[in-house]
């Protein structure tokens, strides 16, 4: 390990991500399941790619340069608004099927 990972924790790629998550203050993740897990568990998500499916549901936060970190530990995933949104989403992904 080099000097800048001093505040990093690895874990080997089969670790469990659920409980890594339930011990976590939010997830960071570039597109994974690992967000959806996240958001699932009633933990915020720190988006750093643009391709993921779940971007805007409630308690995902896309990364930029100015984001106040303070508003994702703070923010309560409203579960109701979070399946209202899913659902959504779903029912527009089989538009694109058929």
């Amino acid at each position: 390990m080099n000097e800048s990972d001093h505040n990093c924790i690895y874990r080997s790629v089969d670790a469990n991500t659920f409980e890594l998550t339930k011990n976590s203050q939010f997830v960071s993740t570039i597109v994974g399941t690992v967000g959806w897990e996240a958001i699932t568990g009633n933990k915020n998500v720190l988006l750093f790619g643009w391709g993921s499916w779940y971007k805007s549901l409630p308690g995902v936060y896309q990364y930029h340069h100015k984001i106040n970190i303070d508003d994702l530990l703070n923010n309560k995933i409203d579960h109701g608004d979070l399946e209202k949104n899913r659902r959504s989403i779903y029912l527009s992904f089989r538009k694109i099927v058929l």
